[in-house]
This record gives C-alpha cells, structure tokens and sequence, in this order.
C-alpha cells in the first residue's frame, strides 16, 4: 500500500472552524483497496507494526489506550461502519481537551480515497 499513486498528486490539507471547533482536514489516495485500506487503519497488529500500540474494546462504545509515536492518551470508539467510517474520541494523556477524529474511506476504481477530519473545541482558540 502506497499514498500519492501519482507523482502530480499530493496530500491536501486545511483548516477551518465550524460550530465554534477547530477542524483540520487531511486528505490522500492510496494504491489499494477500501478493505485493504481499512485494515491498515482499524487492525491493532498493522498499528503497531507502523505506529505504536492500540489495546482495548474497538467495537462501537468501547474505550481504548493507544501510545503512537506521536500520541499517548484514551479513546471512545462512537461509530464504526466497516469499511467506509470510523469515529472516535480521543483525549491525550497531556491534553485537557477532547478531540473528535472522523475517518472516511472511498473506494476510486483500484485505489482508495482517505480523508481524517480531526476536530476540538479548544483547537480555535489556540
């Protein structure tokens, strides 16, 4: 699995406010199926071998700890529509805020479409 499949493409990104919360939105297309794809993010074994540990309930209400290498804190899994959207609640372990993290996958004939919208209430006024 591979991002960019094309040298002219690239990640986009950007910024916004909406209901008075900061939201940041990260796109890209990857070089695989929506399964595939799906996996890679939800599959606590694939995680780690990326990015770091992920240990708990991952079914919809449960809680999890997660230590990535860029993040260590909680999480609630509040929507999971395998294989198209995932919504969690996270809160890092050094954060006094929650944020809200929004995957959405779309399949592109061979490749598959990524978007991450991260969103928090404390973001905008930083």
């Amino acid at each position: 699995m591979t991002s960019n499949a094309h040298p002219e493409t690239r990640i986009l990104g950007s910024l916004r406010s909406a209901d008075g919360k900061g939201v940041v939105r990260i796109e890209d297309r990857y070089d695989t199926d929506i399964d595939d794809l799906w996996s890679a993010i939800t599959d606590p074994r694939r995680l780690a071998r990326r990015y770091g540990q992920v240990e708990g309930d991952l079914r919809p209400g449960g809680e999890f700890h997660g230590r990535l290498e860029f993040w260590e804190g909680t999480g609630r899994v509040e929507a999971c529509e395998p294989p198209r959207r995932l919504l969690v609640t996270t809160r890092g372990v050094d954060e006094p805020y929650d944020e809200v993290i929004e995957a959405t996958l779309t399949a592109d004939g061979g490749q598959t479409i990524l978007v991450i919208e991260t969103r928090n209430s404390d973001f905008a006024a930083r």
